[in-house]
């Protein structure tokens, strides 16, 4: 996936929004190197059932994202993706409805932050706009 992301973002027009998929998908692809060397090369091999690492929680964040991405044009950037996170810890049972949101909100903010104001690179904004 990383080497098609690297050939797609050769495309792009030049500038910063340019070399960021770039240098992500290059960093993407060391990274899973990486870990399958170590994997290959572990003694401890792992004791997890197969059949527990598929389950409704699986299912459920599968179609959040499906859902996340048909709505982000209309919501913005933003807002769904806020609300996606905020159902991912849920669904995950990782914090309270109230912790959720705000964690999924903040995060959006600052992911926003670093790619549309930094970066410059365009988000959509739906709601917000």
């Amino acid at each position: 996936m990383s080497v098609g992301a690297i050939i797609y973002a050769r495309y792009f027009p030049e500038g910063d929004s340019a070399n960021f998929p770039i240098w992500l998908a290059i960093s993407i692809l060391l990274l899973s190197i990486i870990d399958i060397i170590k994997s290959i090369f572990s003694k401890h091999k792992s004791t997890t059932d197969e059949t527990e690492v598929f389950d409704n929680r699986s299912l459920i964040s599968a179609v959040a994202c499906i859902v996340y991405l048909i709505v982000m044009p209309y919501l913005g950037f933003v807002v769904s993706s806020g609300i996606l996170c905020a159902i991912i810890l849920k669904i995950n049972k990782a914090t309270s409805s109230l912790r959720a949101i705000t964690y999924g909100l903040s995060l959006s903010v600052v992911i926003y932050f670093v790619f549309a104001i930094l970066m410059k690179v365009a988000l959509p904004i739906g709601i917000l706009n």
